[in-house]
């Protein structure tokens, strides 16, 4: 589709179609673990197979797509910061900001004598 009609793609686009991927992804790993109840280690061995797949079709994209295209999109896989400039960063600033705070505000709950005698005993 990006290849094919460049015009059409926004970021905006990009950003509801990152999410849309996520909550697909989500469900997936969570239908395929589903057994009578889901248990941590098939959720963790479901995830791990469902992260190769993903990772086998980006390369399947990367490899059929066109030239001008996968070279842009390798920079963005390779997550380098070639071509940005401050403009990004005092764009993101604000909502690090924000999610720093809400993170902070909801560490309090993240301790780990919640998780189990077991895992803080591990711990030390």
């Amino acid at each position: 589709m990006i290849t094919h009609f460049p015009c059409f793609v926004t970021e905006a686009s990009f950003f509801l179609a990152s999410c849309s991927a996520m909550i697909i992804c989500r469900m997936m790993i969570y239908l395929i673990a589903w057994k009578k109840g889901v248990n941590s280690f098939s959720l963790v061995l479901v995830g791990i197979g469902v992260a190769f797949l993903l990772s086998a079709m980006t390369t399947f994209m990367l490899v059929f797509s066109p030239a001008y295209s996968a070279s842009s999109s390798y920079i963005w896989l390779t997550r380098t910061v070639y071509g940005t400039t401050w403009t990004y960063v005092w764009n993101l600033l604000p909502w690090t900001f924000v999610l720093m705070v809400i993170a902070l505000d909801l560490s309090i709950y993240l301790s780990i004598y919640y998780i189990g005698h077991e895992i803080t005993g591990s711990n030390g």
